[in-house]
């Protein structure tokens, strides 16, 4: 059922799924010199953000039901070319660390 109820425990469930960039700023955010310099970190990180998670929840507005139905079959295909450039992109890095 889709009630008022039901999205709010789906979003909040939703909340409790790790995000690879978020657990990269806690773990930034564990090293920094003191409680303080974390907070102010994960702050920081949580309003840098702010901007990218608000163009998303507008850019269903900006984009025709037309053209999103035209793109929808395909964005699978693009999150599995995105999940394959980024693990190529990690295994270029750890060669660089290693002068390969």
């Amino acid at each position: 059922k889709q009630t008022v109820g039901s999205a709010f425990l789906i979003g909040t469930l939703n909340g409790l799924l790790p995000c690879g960039f978020v657990m990269i700023g806690i773990m930034t955010s564990l090293v920094t010199p003191s409680p303080l310099h974390s907070m102010w970190y994960m702050m920081l990180f949580g309003l840098g953000t702010l901007p990218a998670m608000l163009a998303m929840n507008m850019a269903p507005a900006l984009i025709s039901p037309r053209l999103r139905s035209k793109i929808r079959p395909y964005t699978q295909y693009f999150a599995v070319f995105i999940a394959l450039f980024l693990i190529y992109r990690g295994f270029m890095v750890g060669d660089m660390h290693h002068g390969v």
